[in-house]
């Protein structure tokens, strides 16, 4: 039986920072995730998790000679747990220059109701 060897890049695992806010009908979650881009970001909801998963992808300076480096790549990773007031069916999400924008409408059961008053 043969064995594969395959090589994983391993990443520093990094919490992104996060704003989340609360507007009229939805909340939103603000994203800070510079040097992603759409292909290396990840959203799923699982039961009642929200995750998040992304990574950068800057070039190697592998045989460079370096005088300094600050930064390199990271795997950026934030779950959180939704409660019943968020329609997970519409959720929407926005990458703009490195900060990601995600729109979690409430319920429609949770969303103000106006009583239409009858004149008699």
């Amino acid at each position: 039986m043969a064995e594969e060897i395959v090589k994983k890049e391993e990443y520093p695992k990094v919490q992104p920072f996060t704003d989340i806010i609360h507007k009229d009908d939805s909340y939103y979650i603000v994203m800070d995730l510079p040097g992603v881009s759409k292909d290396n970001l990840n959203i799923s909801v699982e039961k009642d998790v929200l995750t998040i998963e992304a990574t950068t992808n800057y070039p190697s300076f592998e045989g460079k000679n370096i005088l300094r480096t600050e930064f390199g790549n990271v795997k950026y990773v934030r779950q959180f747990t939704l409660s019943d007031a968020v329609d997970r069916e519409k959720i929407g999400a926005n990458l703009k220059n490195g900060v990601l924008t995600l729109t979690l409408p409430k319920a429609e059961k949770l969303q103000p109701k106006k009583i239409e008053i009858q004149a008699a």
